[in-house]
């Protein structure tokens, strides 16, 4: 006995009407706009920061990785690593 759930399609919204609708609409979206650039460069910024701190020895990201070395050095995977190369063979019989 299958049963078939009635399923809505989401509301799409209508396009503003009057002008006025149309110019919040485009004013809504310039400011998220410029919100959006304002959190990218900010993004951007402290990436850069964190990088140039990184390399120098010092800042935050050295401190978070020196932690977890002390916190989990002793229990961290050991084994040698293989090459990549030598991880991927061709099987004999396989697709050619």
């Amino acid at each position: 006995m299958s049963r078939k759930s009635n399923i809505c399609p989401p509301q799409i919204p209508e396009l503003p009407s009057s002008g006025a609708d149309r110019m919040r609409a485009a004013s809504l979206s310039a400011e998220l706009k410029m919100l959006l650039n304002e959190l990218l460069q900010r993004n951007l910024n402290n990436a850069v920061k964190l990088a140039i701190e990184a390399a120098q020895g010092r800042g935050e990201l050295v401190e978070h990785f020196a932690e977890l070395g002390r916190r989990y050095g002793g229990r961290t995977d050991t084994r040698p690593r293989r090459r990549k190369a030598a991880a991927f063979r061709v099987i004999p019989g396989g697709l050619s």
